[in-house]
């Protein structure tokens, strides 16, 4: 009798993270499979054309886990992480490498742990990933693995500490860092403090980036996530946008650096209710809900990507009977 077993699992091969060239003529993509061998999974990125035309082909070298192909914006290369698959020490790397000929795979940092995000800037000079920062006292400097028993107890002084899939965030909070794709200079951190951050959006003069971060003092209470803007020349004062009234997430510039889009849901706390679509000046002042009259989800789960700005135009997604579409609306009406 035919039927599956237990190693057909090595057989399943998953993709992800597709990822359209600035001409719309390749896609880069994340390839998943099993090794059965050494028990643990392992990404590839591939590269295919959009049309058909020839056969795809693997981007990255086969010693490295691979994830997050980010497109430059001129689509002469990819940026993407990796890390080691051999060495279960080894710290987490940016490269870049040039997307026609597949080759000179360029380090440009290693990260403090694996990102979650890796966006270019538009002048295609610099990096913005996230990443998780853990506190070096804790844990030691990046690259050493201590054990628990010779880690100094933690003090817990917040109500949220650890998340789903993620452990321990009190001493591991996930930061902004910002880093030279030449490799001139270590990765730099523009958000400080035991805050989780995320969502990072570069501003189409690739001076600013936006992101959303809980910040106030009661953030672990109330679960409020606020929008703010960081300048990435130098260090200083974040600029808030929104209020901690509700989660907002997923900012997204207006081609001219004035307006910025978003998500907008409520807490934990105050819901249930749609989430909305928000459209918030960059120079301070109230933001204008978009979708207040209609009645549909504006936050699929799990959350796919931050609204498109299509010229003076604004695409989103919306749920409906369990599908997702993609709306349209104009932020001047």
């Amino acid at each position: 009798m035919l039927g599956l077993r237990p190693d057909d699992i090595g057989l399943l091969v998953s993709t992800s993270d597709p990822r359209l060239s600035p001409d719309g003529s390749r896609v880069a993509y994340s390839v998943q499979r099993i090794d059965l061998e050494h028990n643990r999974y392992l990404t590839r990125v591939w590269i295919a054309a959009t049309d058909g035309s020839s056969p795809p082909v693997v981007l990255t070298p086969a010693d490295v886990d691979a994830n997050l192909a980010r497109w430059s914006p001129d689509g002469a290369r990819i940026a993407y992480t990796a890390r080691l698959v051999d060495d279960d020490d080894a710290l987490s790397e940016l490269r870049v490498v040039d997307a026609q000929l597949a080759a000179d795979h360029t380090l440009v940092c290693t990260c403090p742990s694996d990102p979650s995000e890796l966006e270019w800037a538009p002048d295609s000079t610099q990096l913005a990933f996230v990443a998780r920062d853990p506190d070096p006292v804790r844990y030691g400097a990046p690259g050493e693995q201590r054990k628990e028993k010779d880690m100094p107890p933690r003090r817990v002084e917040r109500l949220v500490t650890r998340l789903d899939n993620e452990g321990w965030i009190a001493d591991r909070p996930s930061r902004v860092f910002v880093v030279p794709v030449d490799g001139s200079a270590a990765p730099r951190a523009i958000t400080t403090g035991t805050y989780e951050a995320g969502g990072v959006a570069w501003s189409p003069d690739g001076r600013r980036v936006a992101f959303a971060s809980g910040r106030h003092d009661t953030w672990d209470l109330d679960w409020a996530v606020d929008l703010f803007v960081a300048e990435t020349a130098e260090a200083g004062a974040l600029q808030r946008l929104t209020d901690a009234s509700a989660v907002y997430s997923l900012p997204s510039w207006s081609p001219d650096g004035t307006r910025i889009a978003c998500v907008r849901a409520p807490s934990e706390l105050q819901g249930p209710w749609h989430g909305r679509i928000v459209v918030l000046p960059v120079a301070g002042g109230t933001g204008k809900v978009l979708t207040a009259a209609l009645d549909r989800n504006c936050s699929p789960y799990p959350a796919s990507r931050a609204p498109v700005w299509r010229g003076d135009d604004l695409c989103f997604l919306v749920e409906e009977r369990g599908g997702a579409h993609v709306w349209r609306a104009d932020p001047a009406h």
